[in-house]
């Protein structure tokens, strides 16, 4: 894809006949507070206004940006902008670029945007500045596949930004001072390069400091987790020892029982003979009731044993992965 020759972001080119009709959509703008829609937070208006100052051409018109895009969604069987002419296009992101924009891009839009039209050289600090910008609007630690540097400048630290202002920021980052070979950096950009390696090196250290503190979290819940487990799992281990002596001991005794009964019922069956041989008179239903209540009368009464049956108490659910919340925290 062909970059742009975006070299120091002059102001649009006063006494040159405009590329479009009307004013241009830099025009529109002189300041962050000119956006139309109140609903732009002023680091959304901060953003737009950024992008804009970087992809319009010397005439403050995004034509050239609309040509290129409309190049490259030709090129690229299932881009979002595939089949609008670079007269349509307008169309469909002016609800991110203008006056009249609802939001800025998301992120894998506006890298496309710079990719377009920033000079490769130029790219890794517009793409910084950009990124920490994207980062004051959405809240989050870095854009979602951005492993790069994140820069605020001094200009989007404040209420309000001009197109002047961003401008003569990314001069002074950018554009090589008088009397220096173009390709040796300035004072002001390697200045400014460092504090984007701290910042950035700062802003590390506060992400790690944060994933360090949730993974020191979960790690204890585990082991309190864990630590119950066991409690429960030895208390399970010792019932389980106590049914199975208590059920053995239960097995005895029904053998022991079905003995006793068995021995019972043959003396039981000798006596009513007995009884019989000596009263001819009784019958053989009247004497097994006289030897049924002989024998109730006889038989001390023994309490049931009382058994120790265990309850299954419901788990508890473990506590969170620590691997996941990493991954949460660290996007």
């Amino acid at each position: 894809m062909t970059t742009g020759e975006v070299a120091y972001f002059p102001l649009p080119k006063a006494g040159k006949k405009l590329r479009k009709r009307g004013r241009t959509v830099m025009s529109c703008l002189g300041s962050t507070s000119a956006f139309t829609h109140d609903t732009l937070a002023i680091p959304e208006r901060m953003l737009i206004l950024f992008l804009l100052v970087v992809l319009v051409d010397e005439h403050g018109s995004l034509a050239t940006f609309h040509e290129r895009l409309a190049a490259a969604a030709d090129k690229e069987p299932g881009h979002w902008a595939r089949g609008r002419s670079k007269e349509r296009l307008p169309n469909s992101t002016n609800k991110w670029l203008g006056k009249y924009a609802l939001r800025p891009p998301p992120w894998e839009r506006l890298e496309e945007f710079l990719r377009l039209r920033v000079r490769h050289d130029h790219l890794p600090l517009i793409r910084a500045i950009a990124a920490g910008l994207h980062c004051q609007v959405t809240g989050q630690a870095r854009p979602e596949g951005y492993e790069g540097p994140l820069y605020v400048p001094g200009w989007a630290r404040g209420d309000s930004a001009t197109p002047e202002a961003i401008r003569e920021n990314l001069q002074t980052l950018l554009a090589p001072p008088e009397g220096t070979s173009p390709a040796g950096p300035s004072s002001a950009a390697v200045a400014d390069s460092a504090e984007l390696d701290m910042l950035s090196l700062i802003k590390e250290r506060d992400d790690l400091k944060t994933l360090l503190g949730v993974v020191v979290r979960d790690f204890r819940a585990m082991q309190e987790y864990a630590e119950r487990q066991r409690t429960e799992a030895e208390q399970a281990r010792r019932a389980l020892e106590t049914q199975q002596e208590q059920f053995v001991e239960h097995h005895q005794l029904i053998v022991e029982n079905k003995q006793v009964r068995r021995q019972m019922n043959e003396l039981r069956e000798l006596y009513a003979r007995l009884q019989i041989r000596l009263n001819s008179g009784l019958s053989r239903t009247t004497v097994e009731q006289m030897i049924t209540d002989q024998l109730h009368a006889a038989m001390p009464s023994h309490p049931r044993p009382q058994w120790e049956w265990i309850t299954k108490t419901p788990h508890e659910p473990p506590p969170p992965d620590p691997a996941a919340r990493e991954g949460s925290t660290a996007s």
